[in-house]
């Protein structure tokens, strides 16, 4: 048990996040060569950031298919070597000329005119997106 905890100890004195290494030299805070710079180009890192963004783009590409009558809108993914380390699951829709509004207003909700009238409504967003990745929603 007491080797144990100087093992500790002295790994905790090595790495960290802010202070002095080992060495005596300041930590890299953030940037090349910090320890945050390491853990996120790790591959085991990379292939767990992969799976999870695959499991919410199939989360959200069922739950689109239910909303779903013209096929224009649909669920993307972007992530490395497009971005650098970044995973992202989109929704957009194709046939739409200002697609932002389009999906922006699906997602969240929007208002609408009632046809023939001057009267706009709230139609509710479905929260495609946020049901799939499992954050809080209106």
């Amino acid at each position: 048990m007491i080797a144990h905890r100087w093992g500790r100890r002295r790994l905790a004195r090595w790495i960290q996040w802010y202070g002095h290494g080992r060495e005596g030299q300041p930590d890299i805070k953030s940037g090349s060569g910090s320890v945050e710079d390491i853990v996120s180009h790790h591959a085991d890192v990379h292939a767990a950031l992969s799976r999870h963004q695959a499991i919410i783009a199939a989360r959200a590409r069922a739950e689109l298919s239910m909303y779903r009558k013209t096929g224009s809108m649909s669920i993307g993914t972007k992530g490395p070597p497009a971005t650098k380390l970044d995973r992202y699951v989109y929704l957009t829709d194709a046939n739409e000329g200002n697609w932002w509004n389009s999906a922006v207003g699906f997602e969240f909700g929007h208002m609408a005119k009632i046809p023939k009238t001057d009267k706009e409504v709230w139609v509710p967003g479905k929260w495609i997106i946020h049901k799939a990745a499992g954050l809080p929603h209106g």
